[in-house]
């Protein structure tokens, strides 16, 4: 029985689940090392929102077990298993879309025969996902390894982020989807490796290669490049623009045009449209950018009046995202909870315009249902006749505001505004309540029940 010379490398980051198999992209690629023998390099991606968070403390935490067995003749002849902690900071992270967590495993295996069977288990969900591939190593007089797509080639820093996709002092961010979108990035990047003899005096040689982009077997772009080399093993990156390239699945194929050994090797990839999920509350995207306002100032706002309506659009969903992370919760429940005020506002409030514009509603708005509320009547030593106000309290920020019906239509107005920075006071709030009214009462709880 042939012997597993090389040990197996791993790094890991893992996803919430709620379907019956676990969505895991898995891809794998052979490439040489300085001996000529084949390294297999399995790369795999998870999203967030495939694996089961759970809250506890400050973060969310998800389990991923992964089980490595390597097979000859249907027999397993070594194998590992482990599980991996996964944590986030925010729930709208366990539950992203977008963001994912990627690995690799390594190996070199001398000698034939050998499968790989990697079993992916989210522990509290019980979902999981079997990958089996044959281990075939690149045939002897092969001079092309296969090709690796990534969407971004970056400048590795000193720490150890993503160490298992270094090359060269390089980060690559593998696609194992092979799934891109052009709406997202303009190119993608390749990487392969040529093998060839040296001329034996340590100048270079030079190899032409070709690159042709097929769909459907019809070339839609080809070009050539050469390549210089003075190693017998030579690593070579480069970008591919994906400009005008239509949507579906395409072919990339690579040709080794000169040297004592041409090759051919081919890869698949295919381009995406993306149906971007806008989050909106109001209809119309002014009125969205006018909500907007009642939580951002107006400076973080000033750069939408230069966008597109759908980079508005983009944009405004961004901030309703960020506006949930800060209050820890999921962005459907946090932007469900804003337009149920919006709802309460428009029907209590609404006077000549809609209640969610008013000084009322922008403050129901931001701050929710106050843990006070105290009904009052102006003293009859000011110059104005007798008017209704209110005070609302918030105990847990501190905050207080005073709202006075100065037209005395049910159209309340504030006219000042404690311990909180985005609303002013008016400077002589005070004279529209009389002498009657002291400022202790904005302290002191009334009886009188909220809304």
């Amino acid at each position: 029985m042939n012997k597993i010379l090389a040990t197996l490398l791993f790094t890991f980051t893992f996803f919430a689940c709620w379907a019956a198999n676990l969505p895991v992209n898995i891809d794998m690629n052979r490439f040489f090392n300085e001996k000529h023998q084949t390294k297999f390099e399995i790369n795999y991606q998870v999203k967030y929102n495939n694996l089961s968070f759970v809250g506890f403390q400050k973060g969310y935490f998800a389990d991923l077990t992964v089980k490595i067995e390597i097979l000859k003749s249907d027999s397993v002849i070594t194998q590992k298993e482990f599980t991996n902690k996964i944590g986030v900071s925010s729930q709208n992270d366990a539950e992203s879309e977008q963001k994912s967590f990627m690995d690799k495993i390594s190996l070199v295996l001398s000698g034939k025969s050998y499968k790989i069977r990697i079993t992916f288990t989210d522990p509290k969900s019980t979902n999981s996902k079997t990958w089996v591939k044959d281990l075939i190593e690149l045939p002897v007089d092969r001079s092309l390894s296969d090709i690796e797509l990534s969407k971004s080639i970056a400048t590795a820093d000193t720490t150890r982020y993503m160490e298992k996709f270094r090359r060269n002092n390089k980060i690559y961010l593998v696609e194992p989807s092979h799934v891109f979108y052009p709406a997202l990035q303009d190119s993608m990047y390749i990487y392969y490796q040529m093998f060839g003899p040296t001329n034996g005096t340590g100048g270079s040689i030079s190899f032409e290669m070709e690159y042709r982009l097929l769909k459907d077997k019809t070339i839609l772009r080809s070009w050539e490049t050469s390549t210089q080399s003075t190693s017998s093993l030579t690593n070579i990156q480069t970008c591919i623009s994906l400009k005008d390239l239509p949507y579906g699945l395409l072919d990339l194929k690579i040709i080794r045009k000169s040297g004592s050994k041409p090759d051919t090797v081919t890869t698949f990839f295919s381009l995406g449209e993306i149906k971007e999920d806008f989050i909106s509350i109001l209809p119309k995207i002014a009125e969205e950018i006018s909500l907007l306002k009642y939580f951002y100032p107006k400076s973080k706002l000033s750069s939408l009046d230069v966008l597109s309506n759908d980079g508005k659009k983009r944009m405004t969903t961004q901030l309703w995202i960020s506006l949930a992370a800060e209050e820890n919760q999921p962005v459907l429940q946090w932007t469900t909870l804003i337009k149920n005020r919006i709802s309460y506002a428009n029907k209590f409030y609404s006077h000549f315009k809609p209640g969610w514009e008013s000084d009322m509603g922008r403050i129901y708005i931001r701050m929710g249902v106050p843990d006070d509320i105290s009904k009052r009547v102006t003293s009859d030593d000011t110059k104005f006749v007798q008017k209704d106000y209110q005070i609302w309290k918030y105990t847990k920020s501190g905050r207080s505001y005073v709202f006075i019906d100065i037209q005395m239509n049910g159209n309340y107005k504030m006219i000042y505004a404690k311990n909180d920075e985005k609303e002013n006071s008016q400077a002589d709030w005070q004279r529209y309540l009389g002498k009657n009214f002291q400022e202790e009462d904005l302290e002191k709880d009334s009886s009188y029940p909220t809304e």
